[in-house]
């Protein structure tokens, strides 16, 4: 279907594509609203085991990295890769 995802994701994504088109085929006088439509959908996927994890969180910043940390570290290999003798260097396609 989407590629790449596992079964239980697409299942999700059919069953979401699903309720979207009902929702949007209903009188808009009886249609749920966005936040009701939503918790319905996020109750429904709960009674099928799902449950929010942090796993997507993205890591806390620190002071030892960003931009000015990278910058300098693609220095450093930049010089590492200066270093390598000709037969070395020869086939490293970024020099």
């Amino acid at each position: 279907m989407t590629g790449g995802l596992n079964q239980d994701t697409e299942n999700a994504i059919r069953a979401l594509a699903h309720r979207v088109y009902e929702r949007d085929h209903q009188d808009p006088a009886e249609r749920a609203t966005p936040v009701d439509f939503a918790l319905e959908f996020v109750t429904a996927l709960r009674g099928r085991g799902w449950r929010c994890t942090n796993a997507g969180q993205a890591p806390q910043t620190t002071a030892r990295s960003g931009p000015d940390t990278y910058s300098r570290g693609a220095a450093l290999a930049r010089q590492l890769l200066q270093k390598l003798p000709d037969d070395e260097s020869e086939n490293n396609p970024h020099d």
